[in-house]
């Protein structure tokens, strides 16, 4: 199943079970779904599989006698030396170095459920060293630590149509990859508001770096784009939907509108023809308080802010346009200029929700 495909089945089953209700681990599922099937993830990613020497676990089926099952056991040369009684595993003592042979052996008996090194494991949460991500408390809480022990977004490339992106910025470094303006149609994507500077490093901050923030897409990559022509921060949809169409078209995976634009026909059909693509288009819910009573759009990803009490935000809007909802106030990220700040809005909403 393509990405595009699992995002919108689940999102689709949140319609369904969620309406109504903040939705926030359900975010969490989808960050994972987001991450773990895209471009990049690989099996062979993770680290060594490491185990208890000398020990196999196993679960025999239903039936069989015990003295039969000892039977067995000692034709592989091991023996029972404990139990797991809920779930009726035996703790199998091997010789050192056999475990994997011995637990492949033990797996084709018909009598034998199932037979496997006794494996260690590495935790599941995942912490990393930047100074401020004990401020982060929008992480914890969609549980994106969990998420990274699978993938970390390796080969993930997010296109931020904003207001340009501080490039020079010390969370940035490595993380780039070349980008556009839009609306001058050149490479002068330099943010001239702040918005986007802010609006990339929630989504996109070198993590794990001893420097500043930790963000959602750890090892993602970010291309800037700018679709604004001053320093309003205001963007037309003629400009968004340039943006969008050049991110698709030169290898983004996944795309950023903290706008409102998805209303609007032009910016649905480029979002359309990014979704053709294998792309997913994100946009914010907006940040008046209300239900602007539009319809949901297929093809942009709607997402509206949660407080850390995991309830909505105040000044979030709502309805049934919304797909998802995730932390968006006081979010810890980057600032024009090279420092960091802790502002709040759909615009951070709609980059942790991916």
């Amino acid at each position: 199943m393509s990405i595009l495909n699992s995002v919108h089945c689940l999102i689709g089953l949140a319609r369904t079970a969620l309406s109504g209700r903040s939705v926030i681990h359900f975010v969490a599922t989808v960050l994972m779904a987001v991450w773990v099937v895209a471009p990049g993830y690989a099996a062979g990613n993770n680290p060594t599989p490491q185990w208890a020497p000398g020990r196999v676990l196993l679960q025999p089926k239903p039936g069989i006698p015990e003295a039969r099952l000892r039977q067995i056991v000692a034709g592989q040369s091991g023996q029972e030396i404990g139990r797991i009684n809920a779930i009726n595993v035996r703790i199998i003592q091997v010789a050192p170095q056999a475990e994997q042979a011995v637990a492949r052996a033990l797996a084709r008996n018909p009598h034998i459920k199932f037979a496997e090194p006794d494996y260690l494991m590495e935790p599941g949460y995942t912490v990393p060293n930047d100074p401020r991500y004990g401020n982060a408390w929008h992480l914890p809480k969609i549980e994106a630590p969990d998420a990274w022990s699978l993938s970390k977004g390796e080969g993930i490339v997010v296109a931020i149509l904003d207001t340009g992106i501080h490039a020079s910025h010390p969370d940035f470094a490595g993380k780039l990859v070349p980008g556009w303006n839009s609306a001058s149609q050149s490479d002068d994507y330099n943010d001239i508001n702040g918005h986007g500077t802010l609006v990339a490093g929630a989504v996109g901050a070198a993590t794990d770096n001893a420097t500043g923030v930790a963000a959602v897409g750890w090892d993602a990559k970010i291309m800037p784009i700018r679709i604004t022509r001053d320093d309003t921060s205001r963007a037309y949809n003629s400009d968004m939907a340039r943006g969008l169409i050049w991110a698709a078209d030169n290898g983004a995976h996944i795309a950023n509108m903290s706008y409102m634009s998805w209303r609007n026909s032009t910016v649905a059909n480029a979002a359309q023809y990014m979704r053709d693509k294998g792309g997913l288009v994100f946009g914010s819910a907006g940040n008046g308080c209300t239900d602007i009573g539009a319809n949901p759009t297929p093809y942009v990803i709607v997402v509206a802010a949660t407080n850390s009490s995991d309830s909505r935000t105040s000044w979030s809007n709502y309805g049934s346009y919304v797909d998802l909802a995730a932390p968006g106030a006081s979010i810890q990220s980057t600032s024009r200029g090279g420092g960091y700040s802790s502002p709040s809005g759909t615009s951070l909403s709609s980059q942790i929700g991916r």
